[in-house]
């Protein structure tokens, strides 16, 4: 599970990214992106450097991934200009984050990321980018986290194992 804004600083296309390579070794795999929808349609193209929104994020699934592979992936993402600055209930977001294997987070810099406290009281291991710095990072463990490295393909394998391995874990 991601939950993300799509700005360059939270790194969301590098996620992508990884969910493909991630994919290709485990295809079975299912991913869920959270990700609510900033842009302001009468901006036009305008609305993602006025939002400061990483474009990628919305044009490359088409192209980066298969339509197999789409089939394992789910993109929630509500537009705010339509249904507000929470376009997504707090209890359906803690529903999938709880039941997810991991939550995964790829930026480099968090004040105190939100979603990693929400995932760890929910029970949920987290997949952090060993670049992050956070006011999380003394909760973070061995048992509670696996941190994925920066390069898509390495990190997919990281991935693939953590998964594959959902027993070492433990919050």
């Amino acid at each position: 599970c991601i939950i993300s804004r799509p700005s360059p600083i939270k790194r969301v296309v590098e996620s992508l990214r990884l969910v493909k390579q991630a994919l290709t070794r485990n295809p079975s795999l299912r991913v869920s992106f959270v990700v609510p929808d900033y842009r302001k349609f009468a901006d036009g193209d305008r609305t993602y450097e006025a939002e400061n929104l990483d474009r990628r994020f919305y044009d490359l699934p088409m192209s980066l991934f298969s339509a197999t592979e789409l089939r394992q992936i789910s993109f929630i993402s509500s537009s705010v200009e339509s249904f507000g600055r929470f376009p997504i209930a707090q209890d359906v977001l803690q529903h999938l984050l709880a039941r997810s294997k991991f939550m995964l987070l790829t930026s480099h810099s968090e004040g105190t990321p939100r979603v990693i406290a929400e995932a760890l009281m929910l029970g949920t291991p987290c997949m952090v980018s060993p670049a992050l710095r956070s006011g999380m990072g003394g909760y973070l463990t061995s048992t509670n986290c696996v941190c994925i490295d920066d390069d898509a393909e390495k990190g997919a394998v990281q991935l693939c194992d953590a998964v594959s391995n959902y027993d070492r874990y433990a919050v």
